[in-house]
């Protein structure tokens, strides 16, 4: 294994023992109990991403709205909140080691 491997091996222990990756895991954990609750997080997710990456269509208003509607319900459902509030922090702590990795590897890439 050479020095690089071994140092993500040991970011990733690192992450793994984080409170907020332990936090997001007891949550998820909690959820898998409850399967039909999950695909609806998992879906609304999936819809959004793709929204996220429509252009120019008129109904993105409507849709907004919609998804907005729609996690609303999910934030009424026991767990749910904390689920969410557990995978954004992991979600930020990825990306702050991603933008870090970035930032610190001279590359010279174009702007």
């Amino acid at each position: 294994m050479d020095r690089i491997e071994s140092q993500v091996n040991a970011l990733i222990r690192a992450i793994q023992s984080d409170e907020r990756y332990l936090r997001y895991q007891t949550c998820r954990k909690s959820l898998e109990n409850y399967p039909e609750l999950m695909e609806r997080i998992f879906s609304l997710r999936r819809d959004v991403i793709n929204y996220n990456r429509m252009t120019e269509n008129p109904s993105l208003i409507e849709l907004g709205a919609q998804f907005g509607e729609r996690y609303e319900e999910l934030q009424r459902m026991p767990g749910v909140v904390a689920f969410l509030e557990a995978e954004e922090e992991v979600c930020r702590l990825l990306r702050s080691i991603d933008r870090s990795l970035c930032d610190s590897i001279d590359m010279a890439l174009p702007d």
